[in-house]
């Protein structure tokens, strides 16, 4: 049995800037050069986790799961120095060799590069969260996004965060899912309220997407920034998000974790 994987983005796409001496979170050495190394090292642990599905190793799913659904969900806390902190180390699955595997493999991994050391928050975090859904046409598991889970009312037991990162105290109230919802549209309302137009004749409204990231200190960044905008729109976008004060970064069992948020810009 073959386990399908969508790879979004290349785990060692390197950019032509030198190999990057800062990092928002501990991340592998082979992602230290990387263009989004936080986003690789998430790639490459979640990457040799699938690696070792095979039939066997998912034999134990209880009849319920079997040719149906099957999950798998990891906690991985570094210390100061890039080292795994064992005795946080948690690993969910359905199934208890998979389980039992992903957790070894875990408590094995070295070589990380600690973070900034300007960051208050010396621990960093890693949460992975996944639920493989069976395809009787091809006789193979893939990957389920949040809607499937709902539409077939799958409710996989993930390690979830205690709260999400928290834009003032208007977004406290709620539930995760609520409060994350409330940061990202607290955040692209200021960038809205201010960014400061170019003065660039343009035909039509320009939309940046962002992908910005909010480190453990709760300080807010531009990881990915996409679209068909002139760079100095883009430019813009990224100083304004530079300029936003900190907000309250996510939780996870009582550690300040790196957490993303997304959307776009409109420019009329």
């Amino acid at each position: 049995m073959k386990f399908t994987l969508f790879i979004l983005i290349l785990l060692a796409h390197c950019n032509s800037f030198s190999q990057q001496t800062s990092f928002k979170n501990a991340v592998c050495k082979e992602c230290a050069s990387s263009r989004y190394p936080v986003r690789c090292t998430e790639q490459k642990i979640e990457n040799d986790i699938v690696g070792l599905l095979n039939e066997s190793m998912i034999s134990d799913l209880p009849e319920k799961n079997k040719n149906n659904y099957f999950s798998i969900s990891i906690f991985l806390a570094l210390d100061a120095n890039g080292n795994v902190i064992q005795d946080l180390t948690e690993t969910r699955s359905d199934s208890e060799n998979l389980k039992n595997a992903a957790f070894t493999y875990l408590n094995n991994l070295s070589g990380f590069i600690s973070k900034d050391a300007n960051i208050k928050e010396r621990r960093s975090v890693y949460v992975i969260n996944r639920t493989f859904i069976y395809e009787a046409n091809t006789h193979n598991y893939r990957f389920a996004n949040a809607a499937e889970l709902t539409q077939k009312k799958i409710k996989p037991d993930y390690i979830n965060y205690d709260q999400a990162a928290i834009y003032k105290s208007d977004c406290a109230d709620g539930t995760y899912d609520e409060q994350l919802k409330c940061t990202t549209n607290s955040i692209f309302k200021y960038i809205a309220k201010n960014y400061k137009t170019p003065e660039i004749k343009r035909q039509a409204p320009i939309g940046v997407h962002l992908i910005l990231l909010i480190d453990s200190d709760g300080k807010v960044s531009v990881e990915i920034i996409t679209g068909s905008s002139p760079n100095v729109y883009e430019k813009e976008a990224i100083r304004t998000v530079n300029n936003m004060p900190t907000i309250q970064p996510a939780l996870i069992k009582g550690i300040t974790a790196v957490t993303r948020i997304e959307g776009t810009h409109v420019i009329k």
